[in-house]
């Protein structure tokens, strides 16, 4: 139904293809993990906005303490290693990644 629904939306035709069921599930659960993230998110940016102590630049410095002006992988893992979190490298990558508005694999300020 909700395929259906999408390509109606978008103006495609049905073909015969069929996406494989469990595919198709993953990729519904996938969907749906993004929606609850985001929401998520959404919740988190406001109580930032809301608290008159909060600085974006200030924040974003805090990270970049080297200075840069962004923030690579290296910043990001010195920061969290700092902070007593232990990071992979593909987790550095997800955070830059969500971040990242010019693709470059930096956040800048």
């Amino acid at each position: 139904m909700v395929r259906a629904m999408a390509m109606e939306k978008i103006g495609l035709q049905r073909t015969s293809a069929y996406i494989n069921p469990v595919v198709e599930c993953e990729l519904a659960i996938l969907l749906y993990k993004e929606i609850v993230f985001s929401r998520q998110m959404d919740k988190l940016r406001m109580k930032l906005h809301a608290n008159k102590q909060f600085n974006i630049v200030d924040a974003f410095n805090t990270v970049d303490d080297w200075g840069y002006g962004y923030i690579d992988q290296a910043n990001l893992k010195n920061f969290f290693r700092k902070h007593g979190h232990v990071t992979t490298d593909a987790d550095l990558m997800a955070v830059i990644r969500r971040i990242d508005l010019d693709g470059d694999a930096r956040i800048n300020e």
